[in-house]
């Protein structure tokens, strides 16, 4: 709260803060509350960024990971590959973070 009151609620910094908060959360196992962050982060992070940035992939692998943890898997799947799509285009297609997307999606 007190991130967002003094750097608004678009700022990279609050954005990161988000994130974080929702990784927190997403290990605790509190997935709503997680699933809310990591979205605003992913608000915030395509508005300053394109979809091809390495940050917009990994917070929708994040997001994929809750939908697969509820075993809601044709959602889960469906952010894997976009996320799959940002992280090629951000670190190119034979990126240790792209093996991990691959992985993911194979599990």
């Amino acid at each position: 709260i007190i991130r967002n009151n003094c750097l608004g609620p678009d700022s990279l910094d609050y954005a990161a803060t988000a994130f974080n908060a929702g990784q927190s959360l997403h290990q605790k196992g509190q997935l709503d509350r997680a699933l809310e962050l990591y979205k605003e982060f992913l608000r915030i992070a395509l508005e300053k960024f394109s979809k091809k940035h390495r940050d917009v992939a990994v917070v929708l692998s994040g997001i994929a990971q809750i939908h697969q943890e509820r075993r809601e898997f044709d959602k889960a799947l469906q952010l894997y590959e976009e996320s799959l799509q940002a992280g090629k285009a951000a670190l190119g297609e034979y990126h240790s973070e792209v093996a991990m997307l691959l992985n993911r999606i194979g599990n």
